[in-house]
């Protein structure tokens, strides 16, 4: 599973070149239910966003909210529910 990720801490973030995070624990433990392994890609919300119409990211994380870049116009990404507070 290639996951596209702005650095959004604690959401996502980089340690020692390493992907952690909240979403990121979440990304691993879905793929591991598909049998597959979560591979992580670093970019800003607009590339991120422009790779998963490309189709080279299978899913964009990064602790986004209304206010985020391509998400608040509503036309480039929705947004989920609160999963965490």
């Amino acid at each position: 599973m290639r996951v596209g990720m702005a650095v959004n801490d604690p959401w996502t973030r980089i340690d020692e070149a390493e992907a952690s995070g909240v979403e990121v624990e979440l990304l691993r433990s879905f793929a591991e239910e598909l049998g597959a392994e979560a591979v992580f890609a670093q970019g800003t919300v607009p590339e991120l966003l422009e790779a998963a119409k490309q189709g080279e990211v299978d899913v964009v994380v990064g602790g986004f909210t209304d206010a985020s870049p391509g998400v608040r116009e509503q036309q480039e990404a929705g947004m989920t529910r609160p999963y965490l507070t």
